[in-house]
């Protein structure tokens, strides 16, 4: 896409603009790759709008906010985008909390519906429920005020995912590994560089909070990962494997490491530059 460097795309509609011209210029390529599941763009932008519409169709205006009741899955990309197609704000819940945790946690953030995979038991709260699993069941249905009334936060995210994107050249030749839990907000630049470069996701199958970065280049191997977003523990673990060749040859396909905003010394830099990954600043 022809973007002009110096722009920051605040105006919804112009990032309206922009996910349509992606969307539309790689339709058949996948999106997400989760377990043995894959979606296409098209299908991706399909499903949310149609969870989009039926949201909009059950009183959910921007501003409110929706409960995810979900794995880290292709279901959970879908339901966060209906959420911003509709401009309304979500909350995970913990799926490692207990019932009246996970009550507790969806009534405290005052959600307006429950968006839900796999959900078999009756939670004391009085909310639509809508059932992932259950797509066919939403009419089809385009958006034209999509991301009508996008709020400050999501709009910062953004914009700096697209500054990012620029920076680093990346496109839709990357595979981009998403392994950051749902609740933190790393995951959704996950998310949000493949929404707005056209690369494609793949979602890790481990939702813990702490990686076996030893077993993950089994992962990148068998994938062909190119991006990860990696903290400064998991960094120096990974660089501390590379002295490995075997280590190393699973994990030749991985060009760059988004790490957080922070002070990164240039021994670090250079050790893995020697290993051809690039070093990328995480703006937040």
């Amino acid at each position: 896409m022809n973007r002009n460097k110096n722009v920051m795309y605040t105006n919804n509609n112009s990032i309206r603009k922009m996910l349509e011209e992606q969307f539309n210029s790689t339709p058949n390529n996948i999106a997400v790759e989760n377990f043995d599941y894959k979606i296409t763009f098209a299908q991706l932008d399909k499903k949310s709008n149609q969870l989009a519409k039926a949201l909009i169709n059950g009183g959910i205006v921007p501003g409110n906010t929706v409960a995810l009741l979900m794995r880290r899955s292709a279901y959970m990309i879908i339901a966060i985008l209906a959420a911003l197609k509709v401009g309304a704000g979500y909350v995970i819940v913990n799926n490692n909390f207990s019932a009246e945790e996970q009550e507790n946690m969806i009534k405290n953030s005052k959600a307006k519906a429950l968006l839900a995979v796999n959900y078999r038991y009756n939670m004391n709260i009085d909310l639509p429920v809508y059932n992932l699993e259950r797509m066919d069941d939403f009419k089809d249905g385009n958006l034209p005020y999509a991301f009508y009334n996008m709020n400050g936060d999501y709009k910062k995210l953004i914009n700096n995912t697209i500054s990012a994107i620029k920076k680093y050249n990346l496109n839709s030749d990357d595979i981009v590994l998403q392994k950051t839990p749902g609740i933190y907000k790393t995951s959704i630049f996950e998310m949000l560089i493949m929404l707005f470069s056209g690369a494609k996701l793949c979602i890790l199958n481990n939702e813990k909070d702490k990686i076996n970065i030893k077993l993950l280049a089994d992962t990148i191997n068998d994938k062909k990962i190119t991006v990860c977003v990696f903290n400064f523990y998991e960094l120096e673990e990974m660089l501390s494997y590379a002295k490995d060749k075997t280590y190393l040859d699973k994990i030749k396909s991985l060009k760059k490491i988004f790490i957080p905003n922070s002070d990164i010394s240039p021994y670090i830099m250079n050790e893995f530059k020697k290993i051809n990954i690039e070093l990328c600043m995480l703006l937040r």
